[in-house]
């Protein structure tokens, strides 16, 4: 005795959701990979990969090769000798149990909060000032907007 399994319409059969209710192993990002191949369907992983390679190497070069591009750890360390770089969630943490934290923290933390805050702010900003009407261009987020 065999049940057939319902077909929802407007749900592709290949797609996550598609598989899932007909039983079948889905495979995410299997049809970006058939249309326009494996390197371009995982080309973000890759650049994300290499990124924490090159993170990781510039912490190892030092203990290796005597050449200290990047002291510490990644909670808080050391660029070039000069500029600290703090986790600001380190800080949060240990501001909230009670231990005041040194001031190249604080000036580190500023730094990586205002590194990552600071285009997301720019970015809000157009947006408001698109719907409030400050701003008659639109905003648009594609990829040669973001990247280039």
């Amino acid at each position: 005795m065999t049940s057939a399994n319902p077909v929802t319409p407007g749900v592709p059969p290949k797609s996550v959701k598609g598989a899932a209710r007909s039983g079948a192993v889905a495979r995410p990002g299997a049809e970006s990979v058939e249309a326009h191949g494996w390197l371009h369907a995982h080309k973000w992983l890759l650049l994300r990969r290499a990124s924490q390679l090159g993170i990781l190497a510039l912490f190892l070069v030092g203990p290796w090769l005597g050449l200290w591009i990047i002291k510490g750890n990644l909670s808080s360390s050391l660029l070039l000798g000069v500029l600290p770089l703090t986790d600001p969630y380190l800080l949060l943490q240990s501001v909230a149990a009670g231990q005041l934290p040194y001031k190249e923290g604080l000036l580190g933390g500023g730094i990586v909060l205002t590194t990552k805050l600071g285009t997301s702010l720019v970015l809000l900003g157009a947006l408001v000032g698109f719907w409030l009407g400050l701003r008659s261009q639109p905003v648009e987020l594609d990829e040669a907007a973001l990247l280039g």
